[in-house]
């Protein structure tokens, strides 16, 4: 009679988070082969196994090598989910749709087929479109309207298994509010990103909360909650969040946020730009460049300065927009050296470091004197030229003399206005006669050009004789020697002296001498007007 063995069976699955291992145990009979079967295995997973035996009291024996089995799909494993995403082009819906809850690395063939046809429509199975697709998306093009989707599963040739998903009509009917889900809102905690909205007026049966960064590869999840946590986003990178409701079997609208960032780098390269040092001050500048589209906001910015030798100083500018600062109490003719900090809630960024040197005297006070005295010695030029304007004697000008009568006596005296010569004469020979010099020399020295031609056979009346005297300014003709002996240093044509004469015309018989003796009695002789300051 034979003995009874006894055998262990051990297996291992090793994975990236941990090492699972299970041993199990087997009892023989003598000439019994060993055969177990282990149903507590995941589908499609490597597991190494190895056996050893003994005889009833027998101690155990080695371990055999062991053997890497890779499991097969069981259908209990296929957690069949479809989920989309959808954009509107030239009329037509494109359709990117992809699934998961399917084991990877599976020994044996498997087949993924996409049918859809209009959900308006009663359809029997040959009235679908059928598309072949890859192993984890498939893009299809629908006309407008509601579809229902489905996705077959074929493995080794056979069904495995089948989902299907409402496509709604709803992006063309956005005006009905009562199926959207609002304020969609993020907050970053520790273990991910949790995003949380407002449900709809209409009850609903779940959600559906896809997220993206790159368009086309997206993943999704499903709750029946009103928030959700993401986990295992690319880190730093801005991503697109769409929440979709359900209602029983079909998806209402959908609600999308853009540019989430799933994490926060440092708030980018801060550069100073200007270095303007006075006495005991200076002005520093500076400015920041992110690097990456998620870089964090600046909270504040702490300025570090100080000399090579003392204490280092700092100063903290708590508004996040200004990017200079005054720096205060410094010693003049001092070097120093200064460095910012931009601080984030990721981290800080600093700049390299700046040095400057303080001046001795402040550069602005000396430009403010400069800018005083020049005002000064303007506003004393000015001063001095008016002064001088006032008490200064007027120089007279000949060359504003006039001609004039003088009243008779039993007239009171009046100021009398005459036109100035204001344009030099023509001729330097005018000549200005008085009465007495009327009688002696009107006849010799010059001829006038206004005495009527004696060839004029009308009598000039008295009143003609005075209106003459009074307005004859025409030139006459005079001789060198009187030109010279009235004149003097006129010959220059720049002299400013002018000869003023009044004409008396000669009369032609001893009645009008007589009548223009009478009317000059009445009238006292002409003289020149020294009225020659410019006003």
């Amino acid at each position: 009679m034979g003995v009874n063995g006894r055998c262990q069976v051990k297996y291992e699955h090793t994975t990236d988070e941990e090492m699972t291992r299970e041993v199990l145990n087997k009892t023989l009979t003598p000439g019994e082969e060993g055969r177990l079967t282990i149903d507590t295995v995941e589908s499609c997973h490597e597991y190494n196994v190895s056996v050893r035996c003994a005889l009833d009291q027998a101690p155990w024996s080695y371990w055999s090598p062991n053997k890497t089995v890779l499991t097969k799909l069981k259908n209990s494993d296929v957690k069949l989910d479809v989920w989309r995403k959808v954009s509107k082009q030239h009329g037509q819906i494109n359709v990117h749709i992809k699934w998961k809850g399917i084991p990877t690395n599976c020994p044996g063939t498997l087949n993924f087929s996409i049918s859809h046809a209009p959900y308006n429509v009663l359809t029997s199975s040959a009235n679908y479109t059928w598309t072949l697709c890859s192993n984890s998306s498939c893009d299809i093009i629908l006309s407008q309207g509601a579809h229902r989707v489905n996705l077959t599963v074929f493995y080794n040739g056979d069904f495995l298994a089948v989902d299907s998903f409402y496509l709604s009509a709803f992006a063309e009917d956005e005006s009905d509010s009562l199926f959207y889900v609002k304020n969609i809102d993020t907050k970053h905690e520790l273990n991910g990103l949790i995003v949380h909205w407002t449900a709809p007026s209409q009850p609903v049966t779940g959600y559906v909360i896809d997220w993206t960064h790159s368009g086309n590869e997206f993943d999704w999840k499903r709750t029946e909650f009103t928030n959700a946590t993401l986990q295992g986003l690319a880190d730093k990178r801005p991503y697109n969040i769409t929440v979709t409701p359900l209602f029983d079997h079909k998806t209402g609208p959908s609600t999308q946020i853009s540019g989430v960032c799933s994490s926060f780098a440092n708030p980018g390269n801060v550069t100073i730009d200007n270095l303007e040092a006075y006495d005991t001050s200076a002005h520093v500048s500076w400015s920041i460049r992110q690097q990456e589209r998620c870089s964090d906001a600046v909270v504040n910015y702490t300025i570090f300065y100080g000399t090579t030798d003392g204490p280092k100083f700092n100063v903290t500018v708590t508004n996040s927009n200004t990017q200079e600062v005054y720096l205060k109490n410094l010693k003049p003719g001092t070097y120093y050296s200064v460095h910012v900090v931009a601080r984030a809630h990721s981290g800080p960024s600093k700049s390299s470091e700046g040095q400057f040197k303080t001046k001795l005297f402040d550069p602005r006070l000396i430009y403010i004197l400069s800018i005083t005295g020049s005002i000064l010695i303007i506003f004393c030029l000015c001063l001095c030229c008016t002064i001088r304007k006032i008490y200064e004697r007027p120089v007279p000008n000949p060359g504003l003399s006039s001609l004039a009568l003088w009243p008779q006596t039993t007239h009171p005296k009046t100021l009398m206005s005459f036109e100035r010569f204001n344009t030099p004469s023509e001729s330097i020979c005018e000549c200005v006669y008085t009465e007495e010099m009327h009688q002696t020399s009107i006849i010799t020295t010059c001829k006038s050009t206004v005495i009527s031609d004696q060839r004029n056979q009308t009598i000039p009346s008295p009143q003609d004789y005075e209106r003459l005297y009074l307005s004859a300014r025409t030139p006459h003709q005079c001789s060198a020697r009187d030109s010279m002996s009235r004149l003097n240093s006129e010959s220059s044509q720049f002299n400013p002296y002018r000869s003023q004469r009044a004409d008396i015309p000669v009369p032609r018989t001893s009645k009008q001498s007589k009548l223009l003796a009478m009317r000059l009695q009445e009238k006292t002789p002409s003289y020149v007007s020294l009225d020659m300051f410019d006003s």
